[in-house]
Parts: C-alpha cells; sequence; structure tokens
C-alpha cells in the first residue's frame, strides 16, 4: 500500500477512524475520535476544532461518516439497546470467572467493545492467565459459562460468551499476530474494555510487552470497568490455585495441552490455510476464519479515495 497507516497527523487520523468504522457500517461519535487517535498525542479540542471545521465528513448530531453513508447513523441507533442489552450481560456474569484460578484479566473485544453488535453477535471476550496454567483456565472458564448457560457452542451464539482468545502472562507480545499493511489489530487493541483483572499492573505489563502499539498510540490502553473480587470468589479461586498451583496442576496442564493440540491440529486442517486456529502454551485463539485480511483491504479502499 502507499498510503502510510498508522496516521501520524490529525487529519489522516481522524479520516482513518472513519473509514475503519465504514467497513462495519458504522459511524463514529464525537467523543470517539480521541479515544481512536494515532501519531502524536493531541486533545478532545483540537479534535473538536477540526471537526468543526470539516465540511467533506458527513454530520447528522454528533455522528460524522463518510459521504453518501447517512445510513450508517440508522444503524448505529438501532444496535444502541443491543449494545446495552449485553453490556448488562457483561457485568452480571464476568464477575462470576472472578472464581476461576490463574485468569489475571478479562476484556471485552470486538463487536461489543466497538459498539457494535446485531441481534445474531455474541460477546467475545479476551483472557490474560498466569504462565503455565492456560489451558486449566480456558477449560473450567468455559465449564462456568456452560454451566451458566452462557456460553457460545453450535448454534446458540446471540448474546452467548465466546471464549476466543487466550493469552498467558508470558504469550501477551501480539507483534507476532500481525498482517501486511495491518490496520485491524490497531483498533482491536483501542477498544479492549477490561472489566476485570487480578492486579492494578497487569494493564501496564499487557502494553509493555507491545511497544509496536504504544509507539503509535501514546495513549495506550482502552477503557476500564474492573471491579474487585468478592471474598467468595477471592476464596474459591484461592483454593484451587492451591490444589492446581503444584504438580497436580502441571499432570493436568499437560494432560489438557495435549488434548487442545489433537482436536485443534484436526480442526485446522479441516479448515485449511483460512484457519486462524492458534493453540500453543503461549496462545489459544479458536476463530475459525481470519477476515481481517478483508477488513483491512476494504479499510484502504477507502482510506486511499479520501485523502
Amino acid at each position: 500500500m502507499n498510503m502510510k497507516f498508522p496516521p501520524t497527523r490529525l487529519r489522516e487520523s481522524i479520516y482513518a477512524t472513519v473509514c475503519f468504522f465504514d467497513v462495519f457500517d458504522k459511524p463514529v461519535h464525537r467523543r470517539d475520535f480521541y479515544r481512536y487517535m494515532f501519531g502524536a498525542e493531541v486533545f478532545q479540542d483540537e479534535v473538536d476544532d477540526f471537526l468543526m471545521k470539516e465540511k467533506r465528513l458527513g454530520r447528522r448530531g454528533e455522528y460524522y461518516f463518510l459521504p453518501r453513508r447517512e445510513e450508517t447513523v440508522a444503524v448505529c441507533e438501532s444496535r444502541a439497546p443491543i449494545n446495552d442489552l449485553y453490556w448488562k450481560k457483561v457485568f452480571r456474569f464476568i464477575p462470576k470467572l472472578h472464581m476461576v484460578p490463574f485468569i489475571q484479566a478479562v476484556a471485552v473485544c470486538n463487536s461489543l467493545a466497538f459498539e457494535n453488535c446485531s441481534s445474531e453477535s455474541d460477546i467475545d471476550l479476551f483472557i490474560i492467565t498466569k504462565k503455565n496454567r492456560i489451558f486449566i483456565a480456558r477449560v473450567l472458564s468455559g465449564i462456568l459459562l456452560h454451566i451458566l448457560g452462557v456460553r457460545r457452542y453450535g448454534q446458540k451464539v446471540a448474546g452467548r460468551f465466546c471464549l476466543s482468545f487466550y493469552v498467558a502472562e508470558d504469550g501477551m507480545d501480539l507483534s507476532s499476530m500481525m498482517q501486511e499493511d495491518e490496520v485491524y489489530l490497531y483498533y482491536w487493541m483501542r477498544s479492549l474494555e477490561f472489566v476485570y483483572r487480578r492486579d492494578d499492573k497487569i494493564f501496564g505489563r499487557f502494553y509493555k510487552k507491545n511497544p509496536w502499539f504504544l509507539k503509535e498510540v501514546p495513549g495506550g490502553m482502552g477503557a476500564m470497568h474492573a471491579t474487585e473480587r468478592s471474598w467468595f470468589s477471592r476464596m474459591v479461586c484461592g483454593f484451587w490455585e492451591f490444589i492446581l498451583g503444584g504438580r497436580l496442576g502441571d499432570f493436568w496442564e499437560s494432560l489438557l495441552e495435549k488434548k487442545h493440540l489433537k482436536r485443534f491440529d484436526r480442526r485446522k486442517k479441516e479448515l485449511g490455510p483460512s484457519s486462524n486456529v492458534v493453540v500453543t502454551k503461549k496462545m489459544l485463539k479458536f476463530h475459525n476464519i481470519d477476515r481481517r485480511n478483508d477488513f483491512n483491504r476494504a479499510f484502504f479502499e477507502w482510506y486511499g479515495r479520501v485523502l
């Protein structure tokens, strides 16, 4: 591509944000431009001043969109009640994960983090675990949400939690996921909404492991809505971490790793080269098809036209 991304100037960064969200039929609210700025750090009033003077972008109320794309505002407004409903489910059920051992942090990602859920959307979670316990954490969190009747599986998708992405603390560097002409991963990182953390420093450790991101986005992480664990959750979590923290845990971690590798190697062969399944001791990523190439390509088609 002959267009630089991430952008380094205010104008290019604003247009990049509009083009990116247009790929998903979503306009950009005035307050969201500041959140998704790249390059040099700016202030909200600088963004507002630019938007007030800019005539090429369409505008309705506080929403901005590409020319002749006003219909995206209606789509966004129709999805607002769904987003609100799904966020209520997040704050109702995520505290249940406080009991699961070895989970260090949980963030909402993808559609809900972008405030762009349809009635068919699920709720994607990004989960950070302790080193050498990623498989135990994955299995136990899946069992718990399945018992509660809110885990996505089979045809049960809408409004359910998709446990699709885990990284261990020694696998928090996501630079290996970068593709040529990468766009989506930058916005994905910025959109993360952390809803659980074991300690306040986990966010800093995560972003410190990703200097490629902090270089372009001085503001760093997305929003944080993390709540404290109850005494009951701490007790249950502590009990299981004591039981599974030594050799017994090593045994189950090794056994679960073998089962995961066998199952998902077979699944990856079935899906072919378009598969985005990753199963290692440091990362578990279960999206069957990686659509980032399509998203990145659609972005640059619009980005090249408006600049």
